[in-house]
């Protein structure tokens, strides 16, 4: 576990060193007795390279920390495990593959370990798997550090593939267990033990996972996600079953998890010493928290504990940082901001809903910071101590022009827009009202309402405010002249228009109902003299009459002179009466709201019915 990391193969003894796998003891030292005369003589070793030796030589002190791990019996056979093998310990040097390899010719090896792949040897096929692997990690231990060309990288994929190909046969596989537990016999060290054999073999696949866990770590932390998640679903498509992915995960993410914690606690403690501090930390903490989050997502998913436990505590230390700073500093854009941030990192339900009600909190507060001037203006005009028409012109002087900014900055935010104006209609329809109740200001009403009415959004508020559209509109059809539309009446100037309905013939019953139809003084006194006029005309015609009969028969000639002159005035009476004001507006006069309503009812004019 502690050996399988992107370091394996450039740390493996054997490599370092240039010894086989089955190096004795003497070998061994004259191997560091070289390496000492070396050293003593000031140069470097000049031996030809092995097959799969590393591009760069080896440092004295990384050859001479190698030969001393060689003397740790568990060390060695890890490494033993992850380099090329004899197929008989103890004789590589007659082994043709070995020597090949020895000699710097990593060709001639392969062919050899594939055609005994071919044959059944487990040792061939475990040789193949170290040559794919070490090639797979030491590729994806450049890639790390490095970008490298794309037509390289589906190379490097196939490297992966065939080693797993050939370590999956080989984690149950009883001839290479026989292999290391007659290896063991040979090293004859207490150390060692076929219990130690079947423990590695138990944790070869985790061990495994390890290394492209790391791999996946380090390339999400270079922002190659198509990598990292390369690597973690082939962890989850070798080895299955055998491996235990999550707990990998956790491994390699603990020292993440670690550090993530100690923010956590260190944030806390600022925000609750220094509240006004809580926006940049809580921003210090999302940021640094961002690439983590992504990790817990590659490795465990969003629906894992390990993810959703630690990142909810993020959520919350978030939470409070930024509540306290908002207490402290009024600060609510900074509030509003990272509180829909920090909504990335939850999946608890109950603080989700403690974020979703303090956003709402938040963009209430703000909605109150733009429109406190506004509204201010508003206040200050409702409780001003004026007529309605003072009030209604300083909304148009004062509060009107600075609408139009106002709705431009409320453009992405209907919901207070809507409210704005709402409020804007409110105070006009309020403003209409006192017009028309207090003071009979009919052009302020009119002029109020119907501004009120552009303004309005509220799908109830307009129902009022049309409503009182039709109200004002009555009102002022019935406080006006119906026949010149002069707006001087009184109560002595109206028209009494008397009309029955609902008789009963059977019954002798009926209903009377008299309509006062609003007319002007003028129209009034106009109305008067065309009767009079009438009536006196009348008068003077039997009279005329009369003295004329008398005139041309003699006393005997009163009755037909007088009866002549009366038809005379009733003629005169008609006419005058048809050329009255009442007469030439009989059409208004039917038309007039209250009559019509009556005659759909079916009452007709006149105080009662018919004899």
């Amino acid at each position: 576990m502690e050996a399988c990391t992107l370091q394996l193969y450039k740390k493996n003894i054997f490599r370092i060193t240039g010894l086989p796998v089955d190096a004795t003891t003497k070998e061994i030292a004259r191997q560091a007795q070289k390496l000492q005369m070396q050293e003593e003589m000031g140069g470097e070793i000049t031996d030809s390279k092995p097959a799969f030796a590393l591009k760069i030589n080896p440092t004295s002190e990384e050859i001479r920390a190698a030969l001393s791990k060689m003397k740790e019996p568990q060390q060695r056979l890890v490494d033993e495990f992850f380099w090329y093998w004899p197929e008989k310990f103890g004789e590589s040097n007659r082994d043709p593959a070995i020597q090949s390899m020895m000699s710097g010719d990593a060709q001639g090896a392969i062919e050899i370990w594939r055609q005994r792949q071919k044959e059944g040897s487990d040792v061939a096929k475990h040789n193949m798997a170290v040559m794919f692997h070490m090639y797979a990690v030491d590729w994806s231990l450049y890639h790390v550090l490095y970008d490298i060309d794309v037509s390289m990288e589906d190379e490097i994929k196939v490297y992966w593939r065939m080693a797993f190909d050939r370590w999956e046969d080989l984690v149950d596989s009883d001839d290479i267990r026989d292999i290391l537990k007659e290896r063991i016999r040979s090293i004859s060290d207490e150390a060692l033990t076929t219990g130690f054999v079947r423990r590695m073999l138990t944790n070869l696949p985790v061990a495994l996972d390890m290394i492209n866990a790391e791999a996946a770590l380090k390339l999400a932390e270079r922002n190659r996600m198509d990598w990292a998640r390369f690597h973690v679903d082939f962890m989850n498509e070798t080895h299955q079953g055998l491996d235990d992915v999550d707990s990998v995960a956790e491994m390699i993410l603990a020292p993440a998890k670690a550090r993530v914690e100690l923010q956590l606690d260190a944030i806390d403690k600022q925000a609750k010493a220094d509240p006004t501090k809580g926006a940049a930390l809580t921003s210090q903490l999302l940021a640094n928290c961002r690439p983590m989050l992504d990790l817990f997502d590659l490795f465990h998913g969003k629906e894992a504990h390990q993810r959703n436990d630690l990142f909810d505590r993020v959520a919350e230390t978030a939470l409070s940082s930024i509540i306290s700073h908002q207490r402290a500093t009024n600060d609510n854009d900074a509030f509003l901001t990272q509180l829909k941030e920090i909504l990335n990192y939850v999946s608890s339900p109950v603080l989700r809903e403690r974020i979703i009600t303090n956003i709402t909190i938040a963009k209430n507060n703000l909605r109150g910071k733009k429109l406190a001037p506004i509204f201010e203006e508003v206040n200050l005009i409702k409780d001003l101590n004026a007529t309605p028409k003072v009030k209604f012109d300083k909304m148009n002087q004062i509060v009107l022009p600075l609408l139009p900014k106002l709705i431009t900055s409320l453009f992405d935010e209907p919901e207070l827009l809507n409210q704005l104006h709402d409020a804007i209609a409110a105070v006009f329809r309020s403003i209409s009202i006192d017009a028309y109740n207090q003071k009979t200001d009919i052009d302020t009403a009119m002029s109020a309402i119907l501004l009120a009415q552009k303004f309005v959004r509220s799908s109830e508020l307009r129902q009022r405010i049309l409503q009182d559209v039709d109200q004002l509109k009555k009102n002022i059809e019935y406080s006006s002249c119906l026949f010149c539309g002069s707006s001087e009446i009184s109560d002595s100037s109206m028209l009494h228009i008397a009309m029955h309905g609902n008789v009963s013939r059977r019954k002798g019953t009926y209903q009377t109902s008299t309509i006062k139809v609003p007319r002007c003084n003028n129209c009034a006194e106009n109305s008067t003299k065309s009767e009079n006029r009438g009536c006196f005309g009348a008068i003077a015609c039997v009279v005329i009459g009369l003295v004329i009969g008398v005139i041309a028969s003699g006393p005997t000639g009163w009755f037909a002179g007088a009866f002549i002159g009366a038809i005379i005035g009733f003629v005169f009476n008609k006419i005058t009466e048809n050329s009255s004001p009442l007469a030439l507006n009989s059409d208004k006069i039917s038309k007039y709201p209250a009559i019509v309503e009556l005659r759909a009812k079916g009452w007709v004019f006149g105080a009662k019915p018919r004899q």
